[in-house]
């Protein structure tokens, strides 16, 4: 009995091998859901950048797409102006990132052509996308890309909406790497490339435009769900392929004759399997687009001219083709050689001219080299011309008068340049193989366009062929030539690749995501102004994505302005296959219709309309399945096309008779009735003077903020309520602030540094009347206008309105230190809602977003743009400059003293770290305002100095010992596990996130700050910013290079507004105190961010944030008195969370682990959707964060990960780095 254990075990043993083979595919589902997961946040950079870049390309030709200016990455849509009159209604409103695996993208060849069409086809069709190229071109330059590719191709892209994805890996494509088994190595390859791609982003489209199956395939068992397409015009393996290698029936080509003897065999076996793999990986891919390149025929066709009057042809062959081997310029050269040397008399002597692309670094450089070579060697060299990487006006220039084209490659793809020779008019004579024998060069309405060839005598005889022809046969030959090449052009393809991509973005549905659920996302993030749709919500709270609720207005100038339609839009299962039903709502009785849920609804009259049914049913073309109805219509495009027909209706679909008729009969009396229906239907807009009671309620939840003193002001349609934190001009300063003749009111949150010096030499005549920093906004917004947040140092949130113009104009800092908000309400479509907090606006709107730093809002436009555009502001510009380390010292010390600007008791954090304790030993008693030292400053005694932390805390020992040093009056506070976790439900109210960083470290500083204020002081120094400037968290050890390593800078810094200026704005003001940051000044942000990144990587020799250690090292300069003792100048970072005590991070995660059980982790929120908690702390602070806030109140919450690594932990413990590491199995 025993042994029947051991005998069951050993039977199972060969099943273990098949089992591990299912569980493959699961594994690597895993696998791609961790990549997404990882991924999430480069997707935010790249729609942060999309959204900041408001480049345009260049509209010089008509194949530009039309770019629209964003904002920063989370920015809602819905801050857009409407679609004009007239607008067209296209499928331009996806948004979503399409991902084109291009490694070689920088040749200039065939394939580089329709890389670029695609692009440029897909910005055309879909504007708001983003494309991403992942390319091993790392030296490549995207502007540089972007000019390269017009002058080459005559190709406009919207840099924009470009961004190219640099990968390392390359090498492994290369055939150079495989010797022998080239197209199984290149194709396993490609498997790392691609794994290296998705490590770095993740589409929601992946495309391969280069023929890599083998990655498509990869791509789809890692994501099942995502969408996948493959490019292929002619396969990586064929049977002409295959055929090659018969004596009997192979074609002239590298691999002829090959297939004979034992060798022969083999390689035909290893062919024939690679076949069946690539067919297997074929199968995987959703969407095989299978096009002909695109070719500028229309282009080329109007700029050179095929007529009688033409000017004569120069006895010109030209080949036009990349300089690399299996162009076999080699075969053309001798060819050409043989038909010169034929005769020694000619009347017009001809010449060869060679054009093509060559790829820097490469055997192409050498290739070129040899064949002027062997054109020196055949005696043709003065006959013949090498042209290396051509404009595209170049190319034109020689198609207009050259009259033979040549292509000598066996087996070519394509070939366009014999399609564009033969839109140029040139007569080409191609290799009797692949696309241009059996695609290009055949004949057209029953006769010949040009001539086949294989062998040197065979061109050479083309050749006279060509010449021997008379005029006249030679301009038919050309004219026929071109027009055969029409189904070739650069519409065609584009046309047929917009009908593929379609297809994709139709059937799309992101990770654990329904089509319905993304369609609510977008809708989110944008739709038109005024309008309002939401899904319904049943008598159980939960949402019904199948029933939604929505609002059309009325367009403005037309007899509908003024009114808001209101709408049931009712999904059928079928949807996307088949159209959502329209269904007018009426009147206030109506019942909205609820799927599945047994609710009638009431009979009320239809809305007045010769395209509405009886029944309240739309009658739109585009919501017929049977006409114009694809599964790609967007909510928005269903609206708009409502708001398009409400003004014009469709005489030729008749619903109403009633409204029809008058419609026909009597125009004045159908507009007479529809301004009634308007006038039954008003566009809701909040009354000031009704709202007024219900702002002052909503600016109450702000008190803790501003407890100083509380003021309104209302003009026109638009009130200003503040809360007052008095720090300069604590006499005099109260807001809002009202210019003289009450036309400008401003509130304020925040300082404005240089505010002495723009007062003193401001251009507009004004009376100051108060002391506040804060009013010179008003004279700068009557100097400068929208420009004017342009020309403050400080951090600010602010909100001024012109009653003159009747004009809101709101702003924000450029880092987002201050926090901000924009709402909106479907309620009331025209109104805008500004608040320093989320709680504030959580009771009014319905939408909010985290007001972009560096933004400004006009609601002249309705929109945001971007003004703050420093130079390191671009990840792909790798700065270059040395390290000045007195000059950064300089600069933080002088960013320091501007921040001394107040009139009241203030003090600095002391964490013991570098950051703080360099704020500390920098602090003095001047405050300074730009070069004139003009000075508004409180003189203490003694500077006060704070810390925090658990019971022998390592950050609260070195804040002593940092205090000593410098002389401080130190106050050391503790706090116990317990009062630190009582305060997390507070902090998460205060903090508006559930993000598990923030938490963990806002605690400790939110119950400093309450001791503070205490202690009567209202501002204090704290040194956020330094980590992300420098580098300075952990995971920067395993940063790859110097150019990863300021990418990764770049994006934190971005991203400071959603992480630590939230923290430290928010943990001090819910205890009505100010934390300024010297480190995020933009002199030192200018100075710091162009340093080269070399220098601020972790090596070795380097500990993290050297060069800022360096820069207060002062061990070489002996008349200079230490900033720090050397144990804290060098002391190992700590996570503020990690410092207050190793403790407090295991305490929060024992407390999530007994409240979040394994079953609660198994069944998470349905309407969390894809933003799902990956531990059981962030699944506790999630429930409170739902706890205190809307839903939708989840779109404002980013987390905080780190990069180059799959730890779920973010504590700086979890780096395997850290000297006090902690065991954690995804590090």
């Amino acid at each position: 009995m025993a042994l029947s254990p051991l005998i069951t075990l050993l039977t199972a043993l060969p099943l273990l091998p098949i089992v591990l083979f299912l569980l493959i595919p699961y594994a690597l589902q895993l696998w791609g859901a961790s990549l997404h997961a990882r991924s999430q946040i480069s997707r935010n950079v790249i729609y942060s950048l999309s959204y900041y870049d408001t480049r345009e390309p260049d509209t010089k030709t008509d194949t530009s797409p039309e770019v629209d200016e964003d904002g920063w990455e989370k920015v809602d849509a819905a801050t857009n102006a409407t679609a004009p009159n007239g607008e067209k209604l296209t499928d331009d409103t996806y948004s979503g990132i399409v991902g084109f695996f291009h490694p070689f993208c920088s040749a200039g060849g065939g394939g580089e052509r329709v890389l670029w069409a695609a692009i440029a086809a897909t910005q055309r069709q879909w504007p708001h996308a983003i494309c991403v190229v992942y390319t091993g071109d790392r030296d490549l330059d995207q502007a540089d890309l972007v000019s390269t590719v017009k002058d080459r191709f005559n190709i406009s892209l919207c840099p924009g909406r470009l961004h190219l994805i640099y990968l390392s890996t390359r090498h492994f494509v290369l055939a150079r790497t495989y010797p022998h088994f080239t197209l199984l190595g290149q194709s396993l390859g490609s498997l790392i490339l691609a794994h290296e791609a998705f490590s770095l982003v993740v589409p929601d489209i992946f495309i391969d435009t280069m023929g890599y199956a083998f990655a498509v395939a990869f791509c789809k068992l890692l994501f099942p769900s995502l969408p996948t397409a493959a490019y292929v015009h002619y396969p990586t393996i064929s049977t002409d392929m295959l055929s090659s290698l018969s004596d009997t029936t192979g074609q002239k080509g590298l691999n002829s004759g090959l297939g004979s003897g034992w060798r022969g065999w083999a390689k035909k076996q290893y062919w024939h399997l690679f076949a069946r793999l690539y067919s297997l990986a074929g199968s995987r891919i959703d969407v095989v687009i299978i096009v002909y390149p695109p070719c500028p025929v229309r282009e080329l066709s109007a700029k050179i001219s095929l007529s009688p009057s033409s000017p004569p042809r120069d006895h010109l062959i030209l080949y036009i083709a990349q300089f690399r081997p299996e162009k076999n310029h080699a075969l053309i050269l001798r060819s050409f050689a043989t038909y010169l040397h034929s005769n020694s008399s000619w009347e017009k002597r001809p010449s060869l001219v060679l054009i093509g692309s060559v790829r820097s670094n490469t055997p192409d450089e050498k290739h070129v080299y040899n064949l002027r070579l062997l054109a020196r060697e055949l005696k043709i060299n003065a006959a013949t011309k090498f042209i290396c990487d051509a404009p595209f006006s170049l190319i034109i220039s020689y198609l207009r008068k050259a009259s033979i084209s040549v292509n000598g490659m066996w087996n070519e793809h394509f070939g366009i340049g014999n399609v564009e020779a033969l839109a140029a008019g040139v007569i080409p004579v191609v290799h009797r193989s692949g696309g241009p024998w059996l695609d290009i060069v055949v004949d057209f309405e029953g006769q010949s366009i040009g001539y086949h060839a294989q062998s040197e005598a065979e061109y050479a005889a083309a050749f006279h062929n060509v010449h021997d022809l008379d005029e006249q046969q030679r301009l038919e030959m050309r004219q026929r030539g071109r027009r055969s090449v029409a189904r070739f052009s650069d519409e065609v393809f584009a046309q047929k690749w917009v009908q593929h991509l379609d297809t994709l973005i139709a059937t799309q549905t992101l990770q654990k995501s329904t089509q319905l659920g993304e369609e609510r996302k977008q809708w989110r993030k944008d739709h038109p102004f005024g309008f309002y749709a939401k899904p319904v919500r049943g008598t159980d709270g939960v949402v019904d994505l199948k029933t939604w609720e929505v609002g059309v207005p009325g367009r403005e100038k037309t007899i509908w302005e003024g009114g808001l339609f209101k709408l049931t839009l009712a999904f059928p299962d079928e949807y996307p296959t088949k159209p959502p039903k329209c269904t007018f709502r009426f009147g206030s009785s109506d019942i909205i219709p609820m799927a599945g849920r047994g609710h009638g609804r009431k009979f009320v009259p239809p809305l007045f309309h010769p395209n509405v049914y009886p029944s309240g049913t739309v009658c739109l073309s585009i919501l017929n399945e049977e006409e114009a109805w694809k599964p790609a219509i967007t909510i928005k495009q269903i609206l708009l096309g409502i708001q398009e027909l409400l003004n014009e209706p469709n005489p030729d679909s008749p619903a109403q008779a009633d409204a029809y008729n008058l419609f026909k009969k009597d125009r004045v009396a159908y507009e007479r009735k529809i301004k009634q229906v308007v006038k039954e239907n008003p566009a809701p807009h909040p009354s000031v003077g009704a709202f007024k009671a219900k702002a002052l309620e909503c600016v109450k939840t702000l008190r803790h903020r501003g407890p100083d003193w509380s003021g309104n002001w209302t003009g026109n349609n638009t009130i200003l309520c503040h809360e007052r934190l008095s720090i300069v001009g604590v006499d005099s300063g109260s807001q809002p602030i009202i210019n003289e003749d009450a036309t400008l009111a401003l509130a304020v949150n925040g300082e404005i540094y240089n505010h002495k010096i723009l007062r003193k030499f401001s251009k507009v005549p004004y009376h100051y009347k108060t002391r506040s920093d804060c009013e010179i906004i008003i004279p700068l917004y009557m100097q400068y206008d929208v420009d004017a947040p342009k020309h403050l140092d400080g951090m600010f949130s602010f909100v001024l309105y012109d009653k003159v113009q009747d004009r809101v104009i709101a702003a924000r800092d450029p880092i987002g230190i201050t926090s901000f908000y924009l709402g909106r309400s479907s309620q009331t479509p025209g109104a805008v809602f500004f608040a320093s907090e989320l709680k504030a606006l959580k009771d009014v709107c319905d939408n909010i977003i985290a007001f972009p730093p560096g933004h400004v809002y006009d609601s002249k436009t309705d929109r945001l743009t971007r003004y703050f555009e420093p130079t390191w502001w671009d990840p792909a510009r790798v700065p270059s400059m040395p390290v000045d380390y007195k000059l950064i010292r300089r600069t933080l010390e002088r960013s320091v003293l501007k921040r001394l600007m107040a009139e009241v008791p203030y003090g600095v954090l002391l964490s013991g770290g570098l950051d703080s304790s360099l704020d500390d030993t920098d602090n003095g008693l001047v405050g300074i305002d730009s070069d004139n030292e003009l000075t508004t400053i409180t003189k203490l005694p003694k500077l006060n100095s704070f810390s925090i932390g658990l019971p022998g805390a390592p950050d609260s020992k070195a804040a002593i010992d940092v205090a000593n040093f410098l002389g401080t009056n130190h106050h050391a506070f503790e706090f116990t596990l317990e009062e630190g976790l009582d305060a997390v439900s507070d902090v998460i109210y205060h903090l508006e996130t559930y993000d598990v960083t923030t938490i963990r470290a806002s605690t400790p500083m939110y119950l400093l700050s309450r001791k503070i204020k205490a202690m009567g002081v209202k501002m204090v120094l704290s040194g956020e910013g330094s980590d992300e400037i420098f580098g300075g968290y952990l995971y920067f050890h395993a940063a790859p290079n110097k150019q990863e390593f300021h990418r990764e800078t770049v994006r934190r810094v971005k991203n400071l507004h959603l992480a630590d200026c939230l923290r430290a704005n928010k943990s001090t003001s819910a205890w009505g105190v100010e934390a300024r940051v010297p480190f995020l000044d933009k002199q030192f942000l200018e100075v710091t961010m162009n340093v080269d990144p070399a220098e601020k990587m972790i090596t070795q020799d380097r500990i993290e944030k050297y060069i800022l250690r360096k820069a207060f090292d002062t061990s070489d300069e002996p008349d200079t008195k230490p900033y720090l003792p050397d144990h804290i100048l060098w002391r190992q970072k700590e996570q503020f969370s990690d410092g207050v005590g190793y403790g407090w991070i295991d305490a929060l995660k024992d407390t999530a682990d007994r409240l979040i059980t394994d079953d609660m982790m198994r069944n998470p929120k349905a309407e969390w959707g894809n933003d799902i908690p990956d531990t059981k702390e962030a699944y506790w602070y999630r429930l409170m964060f739902d706890q205190q806030f809307p839903p939708y109140c989840a779109n404002t919450v980013s987390r905080w990960t780190p990069t180059w690594s799959n730890q779920t932990d973010p504590s700086g413990r979890a780096i395997a780095t850290h000297l006090a590491r902690y065991d954690n199995p995804g590090s």
